[in-house]
């Protein structure tokens, strides 16, 4: 395939931005000299842009010679308290902390966008650029849409980086894609005791295994197998001496499902299933749950239009299909108030060792900057025209 020469000189002029970006690596919330990376490229291309939040949340954008649309992109800035073990020779510098899941990628590919439209204003309608802080911890994606960054907008995209697919290809997957997220906890109270004289106490222990049984249980025998949603318990604190039987014991855990309607029955299956085997044990438990992000839902027909745009540019083996998972983003604040779709972007390198995102050993391969961009750019130029 023959590459895209404007594309492929912003790419090149883009790819020392992204290995600055790698090298100083921020925490969700704490993404001030990123933001401020950004901002001085901004300033240096003369493209207008606004801070819209106090928590580093900026919006940019370029204005066609034309009437049309308004379609915005989205990247999102926060790194990982991971230590880098990459080996590539603009690894962090922060201690601690690394890009391990590709959003140095993601923001350098944004600008590049941005650098392409400032150079090539002839198009229609307006794009927008949101930089996005905090999608690793607190939601950054709802401050934003809170603060109005989407108020004016008729499409929305966004990129992730997958090094499961080999760079040059895309994953799209129409409807549910990612799931919302709570987190639970199950405390249990009762009378502790000796652990050589059971009978006359209330194993707490005991009684949570068959709670963990009996959670998962109900998940899958009083919900329908069609509507995807997953219970995990992760952690266990009760007990301090071999001999003892505590009187307290609390557990942790994630609780996952595919829309807010199942997200809603869920929450109720997992509270009635432990109540009542707190009573057959005659126990006190107490049930609490904090809700996290919602569901992704991806536009059908907006993902299939850019599905054959990438199939048409880039070749029919371009195109992957990502099917969903159980994993949370907060991308699914932006596609709940507007049409748009998430796209997986490969990054794997089609020689040697690729690792999954959130290992310190991830890398993405840089020549998906190009990919991305040009992905960008032929959606919105689909996407702006009236």
């Amino acid at each position: 395939m023959k590459r895209n020469p404007k594309v492929e000189a912003i790419a090149q002029r883009i790819l020392p931005i992204q290995e600055e970006l790698h090298r100083h690596p921020e925490l969700s919330g704490q993404e001030h000299e990123t933001l401020k990376r950004v901002m001085r490229v901004l300033d240096e291309a003369e493209i207008p842009y606004e801070k819209i939040t106090e928590k580093n949340a900026l919006v940019a954008w370029v204005e066609g010679d034309h009437e049309g649309n308004t379609v915005a992109f989205r990247a999102d800035m926060d790194a990982l308290p991971i230590t880098e073990e990459s080996g590539v020779d603009y690894a962090s510098e922060n201690p601690g902390v690394m890009h391990a899941c590709g959003h140095d990628v993601h923001t350098a590919i944004l600008l590049g966008t941005a650098l392409y439209f400032k150079e090539n204003p002839y198009f229609a309608g307006k794009i927008k650029f949101l930089f996005q802080p905090d999608e690793e911890k607190n939601g950054g994606a709802l401050a934003m849409v809170q603060a109005g960054a989407v108020d004016d907008v008729d499409y929305i995209l966004a990129l992730h980086v997958d090094p499961s697919l080999e760079v040059g290809t895309f994953g799209f997957g129409g409807g549910f894609f990612n799931a919302a997220v709570d987190d639970f906890t199950i405390t249990l109270r009762g009378d502790g005791g000796h652990a050589a004289h059971p009978q006359k106490t209330q194993d707490l222990i005991y009684a949570s295994s068959f709670i963990i049984q009996g959670i998962q249980g109900a998940m899958t025998r009083k919900r329908s197998p069609l509507e995807p949603a997953l219970v995990t318990v992760a952690s266990i604190h009760a007990g301090s001496k071999p001999n003892i039987l505590p009187k307290e014991l609390t557990m942790e855990g994630t609780l996952r499902s595919s829309s807010q309607e199942v997200r809603e029955e869920a929450a109720e299956v997992l509270t009635q299933q432990v109540q009542a085997l707190a009573k057959a044990f005659d126990i006190e438990a107490e049930v609490e749950i904090e809700e996290g992000y919602i569901a992704l839902v991806n536009d059908i027909i907006i993902t299939e239009r850019v599905k054959k745009l990438a199939r048409s540019v880039f070749g029919p083996d371009s195109v992957k299909i990502s099917p969903p998972s159980m994993g949370a983003e907060d991308f699914g604040y932006f596609l709940e108030n507007v049409e748009g779709t998430y796209i997986s972007l490969g990054v794997g390198s089609p020689e040697g060792e690729n690792h999954p995102l959130h290992s310190p050993k991830f890398k993405a391969d840089q020549d998906a900057i190009y990919y991305g961009i040009y992905l960008q750019v032929l959606s919105a130029l689909s996407l702006v025209e009236k």
